[in-house]
Formats: structure tokens, C-alpha cells, sequence
């Protein structure tokens, strides 16, 4: 165990606990194989009729009435949070849409599953001046998806999304049956009550087959301006004259987010928040048409998000930039058949959901991945090992790399040799980190190392053309700058 903090947030550890874990995680590297050691059998799962995904875009857990928010954005979720296990610590593995989707999709880091990854060297780094790059990595070919695996099993796979991130040529659709996509821009999206009626409307056609549904919400992205009535719900009585939807074109925001007013940087916050209040409704009516069905009950209901939001928590705004936890930390709930509602403090990371359901189903997976499976902890309680918890790939600025040893978190910038470390315990929003020096520190961070170095092994980097129309998109989201 951890000892406790001195006053400034952190202090001495075991040594010796230290380098025992140290050499475990060496020991696994050299020698770990499927199937092997003699860890005790999961207990026997429950089986769902149905897999029900439910991925918000850019859904950070601090807004959510259940994670503490100051105003009423979520009360249908935080009522029927009450039925499941909310999972208080859960983590993104990197703050933007495609390699979080691959990891929830893969149960592997970005350096594992290898989507999303950009061309950074010493001379090529992203700025405000220049566009991204004509390339970007798809999902390996190699990796067995979670939709390609219930397909092998007999499932009927379907998903709704949108968001130019999970185009199907980045590999996003793989294993599904249907994937209907809308690559989109803020001129041509769908709201979460269209991606409900779809999907429902879908299950309709099922004939009572097994399925796995998965359903992307996209509301909470930018631009903010979330339709009547609860569009004006939060910002009505807000001063200064701004107006719906907050922008057309994120870059001057991310730009100048410093140089904002306060009375703008509130609306646009309250403007976020309607976003969620419109997405809570919206799950409402899924969660309704599904017990209409009659399947509520039958099912398998995850709810996740693939990354949060800076809503100029640390001088920036939207996401992709840091691993920050505005960023990082994501409501993560479950529902199932026979599982015992509760809320459990273990952190926990979006790459252990593919692992989950299928241990869930009673299915093999690859126990050398990074995701674990919660299920044993869903189904009876048991407790979870502690693990390092890790985040990649950055989207703009520098690389980094995070990893979280409850209560400690190290950030890393390598290129300029620059480290901090965190004491989340008490400084979750991460305002008095340290530079990450010491004993201590230096263990934490050749875990992290040695944890990437294992989540990249054999990975095939496969590179596909921004065609102009894709990048044009792309861009108007402000995923190119």
C-alpha cells in the first residue's frame, strides 16, 4: 500500500514493493504467453441476449450530476446509475475520438492497436501555422475487434455513428454487419434522437437474434447548441449576448482561449452542459424503447465516453492537447443480468471493455492485452489488481504519455525531457503537480516505459491518404488545424 502525503502531496515508498513490482513487470515481458499462470476462473457469467454499447463524444465525468456536477445535466443517468456499477475512476486512453474508439473497440493502448498515429519527430511537431499531416494510421489489420469477434459467435453487429474519426477507413467498422456512418462536419451531423430512433428501428429488424448494437453519441462535441427546449436551459440567463450555437469554427477558440472573457468562457461551459442535458434525455428514450422490448433485462448496457473536454480548466480548450484529467476522466457504467448495483472507487480504463463482455459471454481474450476484464468484479465483487493505467497519443503539441498508480500520476514529454507527477488523492484537477524526480518518481515512469514497449510489440503501422473531402472535414471539426 501507498503511505500517506507529506504537505506537499507526496512522499516516501517502499523500495523494496517498488522493485518487486518493477521485476514482475520485467518477468511478464519476458515471459508471458496466453493461457498461461494460475489465476482463479472467473465466475460463471451470466449471459446477455444483447451487447449495448452506448460511446458519448467528448463527455467529461465531472459534468454528470453523479460525478459532482454543479448544475442538473444528467438526472435521468444519475437515477438509473443507482441499477448499475458506476465506475468513479475510469480513464480514457487518449484524449481524442479514434484511438479512444480503437482501444474500447481493440482492448489495447494506441500503441497497441496503432490507429491514429501521427508522423512526430524532432522536426516535425503540429502547431498553429501548419496542417496536418496527408496520412494517418489505420486500426491494424491484425487486431481482432470486438465486433469481429461477436460476429464469429453468431451476433448480429450494428452500429451508428458519425464523426469523420470513425470513418470506416481508418478500420473502424470491422466486424460489423451494418455500419451506418455519417462522416459529417457541424453542417451535416446527427443528433443522439436520430442515432436512438436508428437504432431502435434496427433492433426492430432483429427477429430476436443475439446483436451487439453500438451507438455514438456526438452531441457534446463542439460546437455547442443543443436544440429547444433545452437549448437556453443553462445559458438564457447568462450575461453578455452570445448566442447558439457557440461557433462555427473551433481553431480561434483553441487559439485564443487565454484571452477570453470570463462571461464567455461561462457560456460556452453552460453551453456544453445543455448538450448533456439533451444527450441524458435522449438515453432516456433508448433505455425506455429497450424495456418496451423487453430486452432491457436480457442486456449486456455500457456507457462510456471517449474523452472528456478542457473547458479552460489548465489555459485551453476542447481536446486532443493534454492528459490532463478534464481529458482523461470519463463516465464508465454498466448494467447487466444478475449484476448488483454499486459504485466502485478501482481505477479503471476504457480498454477494459472489449475484455469485459467478452469474459461476460463466457469467451476467451487476449490476457496480454492491456484491458482487463471487469467482469469477475461486476459479477461477484471480487476485487481488481492493482495496474498501471495508461494514456497516449495527443493529438496536437508535443507527444505525451501518462500512467496512473492510484494516487499518483506521472504525465511525460519526452522530447523535452520534461516529467511531472500528480498526487490525484488530493489534487485531482492537477494543479500543483512536481516535476517527476526521485526514486519514486523514476519507478513509476520505467513502468510506464516498460508497459508501452510491451503494448507495441509486432504492431503493423499501415498508413491511409486523407483524401481531400476527408481532410476537409476534419479540419471544419478541428481534428486538422
Amino acid at each position: 500500500m501507498l503511505t500517506s502525503m507529506n504537505m506537499v502531496g507526496f512522499g516516501p515508498h517502499s523500495n523494496n514493493l517498488r522493485a518487486v513490482r518493477l521485476l514482475a513487470l520485467l518477468l511478464f515481458l519476458a515471459i508471458a504467453a496466453p493461457g498461461c499462470g494460475g489465476a482463479e476462473q472467473p465466475p460463471a457469467p451470466v449471459k446477455p441476449r444483447a451487447i449495448i454499447l452506448v460511446g458519448v463524444d467528448t463527455l467529461r465525468a465531472d459534468h454528470l450530476g453523479l460525478h459532482g456536477a454543479s448544475r442538473p445535466t444528467s438526472p435521468f443517468l444519475d437515477q438509473l446509475a443507482e441499477e448499475g456499477v458506476v465506475f468513479d475512476r475510469a480513464f480514457a486512453t487518449s484524449p481524442w475520438t479514434l484511438p479512444s474508439f480503437a482501444s474500447i473497440f481493440t482492448g489495447r493502448l494506441q500503441s497497441g492497436h496503432a490507429a491514429g498515429i501521427h508522423p512526430r519527430t524532432s522536426e516535425i511537431e503540429w502547431d498553429a501555422n501548419r496542417l496536418g499531416p496527408k496520412q494517418r494510421t489505420i486500426l491494424d489489420p491484425a487486431v481482432e475487434t470486438l465486433a469481429e469477434r461477436l460476429a464469429l459467435e453468431g451476433f448480429t453487429t450494428i452500429a451508428v455513428a458519425q464523426n469523420p474519426n470513425l470513418d470506416p477507413r481508418f478500420g473502424m467498422s470491422r466486424g460489423f454487419d451494418i455500419y451506418d456512418h455519417l462522416t459529417g462536419d457541424y453542417e451535416e451531423t446527427r443528433r443522439s434522437d436520430v442515432v436512438v430512433d436508428l437504432g431502435l428501428e434496427y433492433v426492430d429488424n432483429l427477429e430476436n437474434k443475439a446483436f451487439f448494437l453500438f451507438l455514438h453519441f456526438w452531441d457534446p462535441h463542439m460546437q455547442y447548441g443543443a436544440p429547444e427546449p433545452i437549448g437556453g436551459m443553462f445559458t438564457e440567463d447568462l450575461e453578455g449576448g452570445f448566442t447558439l450555437p457557440v461557433v462555427e469554427d473551433p481553431q480561434p477558440l483553441r487559439r485564443d482561449a487565454s484571452s477570453l472573457s470570463p462571461a464567455r468562457k461561462a457560456f460556452m461551459e453552460a453551453a456544453y452542459d445543455e448538450e448533456i442535458r439533451f444527450v441524458d434525455s435522449q438515453f432516456e428514450r433508448l433505455v425506455a424503447g429497450l424495456r418496451e422490448r423487453g430486452l432491457w433485462d436480457q442486456s449486456l448496457v455500457i456507457f462510456v465516453a471517449d474523452h472528456g473536454e478542457e473547458l479552460f480548466d489548465h489555459g485551453g480548450f476542447e481536446h486532443g492537447h493534454t492528459l490532463y484529467n478534464e481529458l482523461l476522466h470519463v463516465p464508465l457504467i454498466v448494467w447487466a443480468p444478475g449484476v448488483s448495483s454499486r459504485r466502485s472507487a478501482t481505477p479503471v480504463s476504457i480498454a477494459d471493455i472489449t475484455p469485459t463482455v467478452l469474459d461476460a459471454l463466457g469467451l476467451g481474450f487476449d490476457e496480454n492485452a492491456f484491458g482487463v476484464s471487469l467482469w469477475p468484479h461486476l459479477a461477484s465483487g471480487e476485487e481488481l489488481a492493482e495496474r498501471l493505467i495508461v494514456a497516449e497519443g495527443t493529438l496536437y503539441g508535443p507527444e505525451l504519455k501518462a500512467g496512473i498508480e492510484w494516487p499518483h500520476k506521472v504525465i511525460v514529454e519526452k522530447r523535452r525531457d520534461r516529467n511531472w507527477l500528480f498526487n490525484l488523492e488530493n489534487d485531482f484537477g492537477e494543479r500543483s503537480g512536481r516535476p517527476a524526480r526521485g526514486e519514486f518518481a523514476q519507478s513509476l515512469l520505467k513502468l510506464l516505459e516498460l508497459r508501452l514497449l510491451a503494448s507495441s510489440q509486432g504492431v503493423q503501422l499501415e498508413t491511409m491518404e486523407l483524401d481531400p473531402e476527408l481532410r476537409r472535414q476534419l479540419r471544419s471539426l478541428g481534428y486538422i488545424q
